[in-house]
């Protein structure tokens, strides 16, 4: 396979790993950030991108002439656009995207994402790429048209049939780069096109974009309600604090992080009880009154309903090394 574009990464970005067809890629962030690249066919290149990053990475230089198909297997990726709008791509959520509408710098606000894109160069495809793509009935031109990619993005909720299609792509391949049938990933991107192909306007789903400082408040917030295990103040307190109306927040919120306030926090305060209780040394009644909780016994129905163990039972087992992963 011929050297990755730097334009598309960045001067950071070094080769991990280089076979034919395939090449593993270390973008050069802080924490992890690791690219497979797999070229299909000339024009038509599949990335799996493996993130566990806080860091704010921005728009690389593209041609114009490239359509990217994304689709979320974990996590979120958060964008920001030139006049400082956000948007954010959720899980098993797909977007469809011309490079005239790209961001100018992406993150991934839970740390955590895995992705898969699909990038058509239709620059560098040669006459059998699209011989092939119109024996299938493959047009980018008509699928650009036909989800307006000229004006905005193209964001598709959930479907059975996207993710089952997903499935099979990972089926083929993994994120480490480790293994790929190219014949077999070669079939199931001609498949996802013939789908795509088959979508209009009609499915789009609203895309919502909120300001910078939407999100800049919401972010403060949620910082506030983590360091604050007593819950001193309410949502509508924060809210007002921070002037930002409730709903709003509520909608920013589940945007960013998956879950309501509630849920984010209680899921946050397990987290750390699983590390007091792995830690050892420590009363359980003593790590609830730390997380906020006067009350052992309903400290312990929250662990139960987040881990499916009860703190004392999950204590014991991974001091035996039964629990390696929570």
């Amino acid at each position: 396979m011929e050297a990755y574009k730097t334009e598309w990464y960045g001067s950071k970005a070094k080769v991990l790993r280089r076979f034919r067809n395939m090449q593993v890629i270390d973008y050069g962030c802080r924490g992890k950030g690791i690219i497979t690249d797999i070229r299909l066919f000339p024009g038509i290149q599949l990335s799996l991108q493996d993130m566990e990053t806080e860091s704010v990475f921005p728009a690389q230089t593209f041609s114009d002439d490239i359509v990217s198909i994304n689709y979320c297997v974990d996590g979120r990726q958060e964008s920001e656009f030139r006049d400082h709008t956000v948007a954010y791509l959720l899980q098993h959520h797909l977007s469809v995207i011309g490079t005239k509408f790209l961001p100018v710098s992406f993150s991934f606000p839970l740390r955590k994402y895995r992705g898969i894109s699909l990038v058509l160069e239709q620059g560098a495809m040669d006459a059998e790429t699209f011989k092939i793509l119109n024996t299938f009935g493959v047009d980018i031109g008509q699928i650009e048209e036909h989800l307006h990619l000229e004006e905005k993005w193209f964001i598709s909720h959930p479907m059975k049939g996207l993710d089952h299609l997903f499935r099979e792509i990972l089926q083929a391949t993994s994120f480490d780069g480790s293994r790929f049938e190219l014949h077999r990933l070669r079939l199931k991107v001609i498949e996802l096109l013939q789908y795509i192909s088959q979508m209009d306007a009609v499915m789009d789903e609203e895309h919502i974009y909120f300001s910078m400082e939407q999100i800049r408040k919401t972010k403060q917030i949620a910082e506030e309600m983590l360091n604050d295990p007593e819950n001193r103040l309410t949502l509508e307190e924060y809210a007002k604090k921070y002037e930002i109306s409730v709903s709003v927040f509520h909608k920013i919120f589940n945007q960013i992080y998956g879950d309501t306030p509630h849920v984010y926090r209680k899921k946050y305060k397990m987290n750390l009880a699983c590390m007091y209780l792995r830690e050892g040394g420590r009363k359980i009644s003593d790590i609830a009154l730390e997380l906020g909780y006067s009350n052992p016994s309903k400290f312990s129905k929250a662990f139960y309903s987040v881990y499916g163990v009860l703190p004392k039972q999950y204590q014991k087992e991974n001091r035996n090394g039964l629990f390696l992963e929570v």
